[in-house]
């Protein structure tokens, strides 16, 4: 039985045209959450690839979940890196102060009253909550590194009062996994 192959080339590494390259590596349209008074526009800017790091990232596959254990949260997740606030009436856009400084922030929610955005923030070793507030621009963080974001959706919730935020955790100090 005869062989048959391709003609073999010794090529050496080769990079797409320019135009192709602008196209994989164009800016994402942003997300956008409407305040619930419907007056504060929160912009969400995402990266339009994940780098090489977040993919390269140690991953367990446990009943059909993908988990980084270094984050207790999803290994393959998209995020926002950049948040931005626009009056709807005014149409100025303001830049949020004290935002961390590498953001990877997913469950961005709205206080009931719309004073207040929460969201977590993805850390090398975790996932901290963080909360905006939106009369003075100002991000702080109010959990460290102990938010358990395994599951889809998880997070924080607020309570009706807007003053309090429930989040999913663990105890510090647990140990490593066997």
């Amino acid at each position: 039985i005869p062989l048959i192959g391709g003609a073999q080339s010794d090529f050496n590494y080769q990079t797409p045209p320019q135009e192709m390259v602008d196209i994989v590596n164009a800016p994402v349209t942003p997300s956008v959450s409407i305040s619930p008074n419907n007056d504060i526009l929160a912009i969400l800017n995402r990266p339009s690839n994940p780098s090489i790091a977040d993919v390269s990232r140690k991953e367990l596959r446990i009943a059909g979940l993908r988990i980084d254990p270094e984050t207790n949260g999803p290994s393959r997740s998209s995020y926002f890196n950049g948040i931005l606030l626009k009056d709807i009436e005014t149409l100025k856009e303001s830049s949020v102060k004290g935002l961390p400084e590498n953001l990877k922030a997913t469950n961005v929610r709205w206080s009931p009253d719309g004073n207040y955005i929460s969201f977590v923030n993805t850390e090398l070793n975790g996932i901290s909550l963080w909360i905006i507030d939106v009369g003075t621009l100002q991000a702080k963080i109010v959990s460290k590194a102990n938010v358990n974001g395994v599951f889809r959706g998880a997070g924080s919730t607020w309570m009706p009062d807007s003053k309090s935020l429930i989040f999913s955790g663990f105890p510090e100090g647990r140990p490593n996994a066997p």
